[in-house]
């Protein structure tokens, strides 16, 4: 009876060990930004830049965490003309600086304090974001704003999965081409119609932020105009109403708005930001609004 309680413990000591092992707890990415800053936007493209070099991260849950989960802080401000971002951890603590506006600041003063905390990932960093750190060689220059309709030039940088794609595009049309291009259905001034492409939109958002699956459950339940074969329009689509987005109502005309295009991972949706004139992803539980279009393919 002796020999085999002796052995018993040990034995329930080893499983118990390998089976703590087993069970990797997740880590945790909260996001912090200041008066001017967009938090939604924060989290999103944190998110999307620090879980490629840091494995099992996962976004911070609304309900919070227990007090000894793994956490990781991202905390962006705003100061004059320069955009400060401060990375902490497990044996993190890194800053990192921008003075490039938008979206691009942020995103650079994230990589520079990725950069400078998790130094056994500099080379991918590199290879990744190289066009947009000095530290790794390169010459990051601020487009210019331009009087002229053309598009903007852009930071060249490598596109890999879960990066926010960013695509400038003209952000104020001329009264010529609104009236060229926009009318109304009949007296409906519920929607409105692009005549480039023939397709009818729905012309005020009813203001309610969803996450992508609701987006599209949304557009396709929605009556509006005479017309219920409303749909999520596609990054494409949507990215081409930016030009045109006088047509829509005022309210929150410059937001963000979901798109049906799925990225990858497929967990995530590509969205569009009508104030900046990009595209981004997010993980779909995201909230944002939701302009819906009918007609065309």
């Amino acid at each position: 009876m002796k020999k085999t309680l002796i052995i018993l413990i040990p034995l329930i000591f080893i499983i118990s060990v390998f089976s703590a092992l087993a069970v990797e707890k997740p880590c945790y990415l909260r996001a912090e930004a200041s008066k001017g800053i967009n938090q939604k936007l924060l989290a999103n493209i944190s998110f999307s830049l620090i879980s490629q070099y840091l494995g099992g991260l996962e976004p911070f849950p609304v309900g919070g965490v227990s007090g000894n989960a793994c956490i990781y802080e991202i905390s962006v401000i705003k100061e004059a003309d320069s955009t400060f971002a401060t990375f902490k951890g497990k044996n993190l603590n890194a800053y990192g600086s921008s003075k490039l506006s938008g979206t691009d600041g942020m995103e650079q003063s994230i990589l520079k304090a990725l950069y400078r905390s998790l130094k056994n990932k500099r080379p991918n960093i590199c290879e990744d974001y190289g066009a947009l750190l000095e530290e790794c060689g390169g010459v990051v220059q601020q487009d210019e704003p331009k009087k002229s309709v053309s598009a903007p030039a852009k930071i060249s940088k490598k596109v890999i999965p879960v990066t926010p794609k960013v695509v400038k595009v003209p952000k104020t049309p001329t009264k010529k081409s609104i009236t060229q291009t926009t009318s109304t259905s009949g007296g409906n001034r519920d929607v409105v119609i692009d005549r480039t492409t023939g397709l009818m939109w729905q012309k005020k958002p009813d203001g309610v932020e969803r996450n992508w699956k609701d987006a599209e459950l949304y557009c396709q339940k929605l009556s509006l105009g005479g017309y219920s074969d409303w749909r999520l329009p596609n990054e494409s689509v949507l990215m081409k109403m930016i030009k045109n987005k006088m047509m829509f109502s005022s309210s929150l005309r410059n937001n963000y708005y979901w798109s049906s295009t799925v990225s990858n991972p497929t967990s995530w949706a590509t969205y569009v930001n009508f104030g900046y004139g990009d595209a981004g992803m997010a993980w779909k539980g995201s909230g944002m609004y939701v302009r819906c279009v009918r007609g065309g393919n």
